[in-house]
């Protein structure tokens, strides 16, 4: 996702609007306008058309937060926190720190969504059935248009297509009789790399024969797809290879450090310019207090860096994942999800141990996975 240019909180969920959500509303406003209610609702204003083309954007995503809803008040029945809710290019997705842990989670979290649309397209075809028949044409109009795109989105998500929702009920179901969720995952990730071909293809196909627009779109839909649909699957594999292992196994033990009361100035200069990482940990004291990376050392003018110490710039251990050497591998992997971090500092009580990195973990990972060949 591209970059958020707007956020707000509902229900004690950030709800985070994309940039690519912006260009995703002006195509549909502009082909309602343009094309669909002139060709069906003929005799209209032009202004008229727009109005009613930005009200049904406003109820597109209104229906997509909903949606997202669903799945995000079930998560939290299960215990399971949702970060943000995000509306982008592709819709809407509900982001979540981890993953279920049993497979009737995931049915019922999967189901939700799809069922609040469906509930929420009976609900716009009921308002407008009951409207009185001298309404504006446009209110018709409008009502009609949510309620067939909601059942429409329904559907559409509950193909079998991972990670749509349909593709995470059939990983659900194959883990509850399979009771092995790697099967489960790849067998779903499966599907939706085959239903994603098979989109890729028929939007080629729609493209050739002179729907340029809509192809392009289904062979970006069906990229999409396929990209995370492999991406979940390897990821499950991964934690599979990585069961059982923990953080000591794989952890660098005489990593790179800085001492708190060092200079911005030396520190760039002696440390970052031999070991360009993200973050190096920052000591005081023998104790790991915060680290520090190049964008904390230019929050300071340059010409203050050689009488500035790390500490003032540096983020402090309590805003930063922490792990210790006996903890699961997946566990921390989890934390660095949650922290958007590639670096991962191991402490014993409060003393440095070392640092996990990706790195370390993806080099594991493909050595292993050349062993098994």
């Amino acid at each position: 996702m591209a970059k958020r240019i707007a956020s707000f909180s509902l229900l004690g969920v950030n709800i985070r609007i994309d940039a690519s959500w912006v260009l995703l509303a002006l195509l549909i406003a502009w082909s309602l306008a343009a094309g669909v209610f002139p060709e069906l609702y003929g005799g209209l204003p032009q202004s008229t058309y727009w109005v009613m083309a930005a009200a049904t954007v406003v109820g597109v995503a209104v229906s997509i937060i909903l949606h997202e809803l669903g799945h995000t008040l079930v998560a939290r029945a299960f215990g399971l926190p949702i970060k943000s809710i995000t509306l982008f290019v592709f819709g809407g997705v509900a982001e979540m720190e981890g993953e279920p842990k049993a497979p009737v989670a995931e049915l019922l979290m999967a189901l939700a969504g799809p069922l609040v649309s469906v509930a929420l397209g009976l609900a716009f075809f009921y308002l407008g059935g009951v409207a009185e028949p001298a309404a504006p044409t446009e209110y018709h109009a409008v009502l009609h248009y949510l309620g067939v795109l909601n059942l429409t989105l329904a559907i559409f998500n509950m193909a079998p297509a991972f990670p749509l929702d349909g593709g995470r009920v059939l990983r659900a179901i194959v883990w509850l009789v399979t009771k092995d969720a790697l099967k489960a995952t790849r067998i779903a990730a499966r599907s939706g790399e085959v239903i994603a071909i098979i989109l890729m293809a028929a939007g080629f196909l729609s493209a050739l024969g002179g729907a340029m627009g809509h192809g392009l779109w289904w062979i970006v839909l069906g990229w999409f797809i396929l990209s995370m649909a492999s991406a979940h699957r390897k990821e499950a594999e991964a934690r599979q290879m990585l069961s059982g292992m923990r953080v000591g196994d794989f952890m660098t033990t005489t990593p790179v450090s800085a001492p708190a009361d060092m200079s911005i100035e030396d520190f760039v200069q002696t440390v970052l310019a031999r070991h360009p990482h993200d973050l190096v940990p920052v000591l005081g004291d023998g104790r790991v207090i915060g680290a520090a990376g190049l964008r904390e050392a230019k929050q300071t003018p340059r010409s203050d860096w050689p009488a500035t110490p790390l500490s003032a710039v540096m983020t402090p251990i309590d805003h930063l994942p922490v792990a210790e050497p006996d903890l699961a591998i997946e566990a921390a992997l989890d934390r660095m999800q949650r922290a958007c971090a590639s670096r991962l500092i191991v402490a014993v009580e409060g003393r440095l141990a070392g640092v996990l990195t990706l790195k370390d973990l993806t080099s594991h990972l493909q050595f292993r996975q050349a062993l098994a060949r």
